[in-house]
């Protein structure tokens, strides 16, 4: 029984040495990666990162942006389409009666 898991273990050490030098390969061809990068120049890793954080908060700002700006248009435009005008005038009317009241004292 024992033999058996000797030869066992014995087949499996060629596919697992296969596999280490698979990943040794991989890393030598992963040369352009970011943990390379990193571990080569900190520097230039860390200023790429920032100059992507930077991009990606300012596409969000915009994107919000544009979306805040269409919902508020059409917001806008079915309030201007459902709701009756005269009784938005008559808020604003007393507004500005009650705003020259204060004014003239």
């Amino acid at each position: 029984m024992n033999r058996n898991r000797i030869k066992k273990s014995r087949s499996k050490i060629p596919k697992l040495l296969l596999k280490i030098e698979k990943m040794a390969q991989n890393w030598e061809d992963a040369q352009n990666t970011d943990t390379y990068l990193f571990l080569k120049n900190p520097k230039k890793a860390i200023w790429a990162n920032l100059s992507i954080g930077i991009s990606r908060g300012v596409g969000f700002v915009l994107g919000v942006s544009i979306i805040g700006v269409l919902v508020i248009t059409i917001i806008g435009w079915l309030l201007a389409r459902f709701v009756t005008i005269p009784i938005i005038g008559e808020y604003i009317a007393i507004i500005v009666k009650s705003v020259q009241e204060y004014l003239g004292k």
